[in-house]
């Protein structure tokens, strides 16, 4: 992947987590994406690889407007990767200009 926005916006902005987003163009397919890659310290553990690679599976089964569509995840070199659409707009907090309730994973860790 090749990044094509400029320079200084090539990554999303950052939220602590331990999750790193980036912009990327596809030369293959002629699209830019979404790049979704975990912090080294998130997939210590092989059942963490394994729940982070389940999330795009069960995500490409879904069709709904409001689910991102996922292109390709894997890895390459010992870094884990999710593709998908390339949304433009803001924080999901801001959708309503007020704070969203936190959502835990799995969902029902919340309550």
């Amino acid at each position: 992947m090749h990044h094509r926005r400029d320079a200084g916006a090539t990554t999303l902005p950052p939220n602590h987590s331990l999750i790193q987003r980036y912009w990327a163009y596809d030369r293959v397919l002629d699209r830019e994406v979404a790049l979704k890659v975990p912090r080294a310290a998130a997939l210590e553990k092989p059942e963490a690889r394994a729940r982070f690679l389940r999330e795009p599976k069960a995500a490409a089964q879904l069709r709904h407007p409001h689910i991102v569509p996922v292109y390709d995840a894997g890895s390459h070199a010992e870094l884990y990767y999710i593709a998908s659409v390339d949304i433009e707009g803001g924080k999901l907090e801001e959708v309503n200009g007020e704070d969203l309730p936190a959502v835990g994973y799995p969902p029902h860790a919340a309550h």
